[in-house]
Parts: structure tokens; sequence; C-alpha cells
């Protein structure tokens, strides 16, 4: 899972078993491929790149080298940056949504 995804967990609801992550600390998916290698019986993958052309870029690249194996799935910020949502507290966190590919 691409850049800010450590921040997904802060809205990760409890009773889900915790997943690897990765951040890619930029647009690049061999760090989400490396994960894939050392995980090899994941078979969902959480795109969270952020809300800006090159993470809707980035994100619709790594869907299209990801889908045949991969069932596929992008959460976005409603703001630009996942580190935009952090401010937001517990319970009521809703600074990010379920949307289709852009």
């Amino acid at each position: 899972m691409p850049a800010g995804h450590s921040h997904y967990r802060l809205f990760r609801p409890r009773r889900h078993r915790p997943r690897p992550f990765v951040a890619c600390c930029g647009t690049s998916i061999q760090p989400v491929l490396q994960m894939l290698e050392q995980v090899p019986q994941l078979d969902t993958i959480l795109l969270c790149l952020d809300n800006d052309e090159a993470g809707h870029q980035a994100s619709r690249r790594m869907r299209e080298q990801l889908e045949m194996r991969y069932s596929v799935e992008r959460l976005i910020p409603e703001n630009k940056d996942w580190n935009d949502v952090l401010p937001l507290s517990g319970e009521n966190a809703q600074g990010f949504a379920m949307n289709e590919m852009r």
C-alpha cells in the first residue's frame, strides 16, 4: 500500500485483523511488488495514494499491473494528502472515501 497508507490504519475498524502495508514514498509500484513477494497469500490490495493528478495516474498504472492477480481497490482522502486526515479524531474520522478510480 502506497504512501500515506500508515494513516489508513487510524481508521481501520478494530475488529479487522492487522494487515501488511507498505509506504512507497512516491508513485513507484516497486515497494508494492516487493511486499507481494514477501507475503504471497495476499489477495486484496488497497491503494492509498494522494488525491492529486500524480496519485490518480499512479493508482491507474498500479491497478492495471495488479488487477489480473489481485482484487484492487482505492481509498482516496477527501483532501489532497492522507496527512490532512490526521487531525480528525478517532471514531468520527471521515476524512477518506472509497472512490472509483479516476
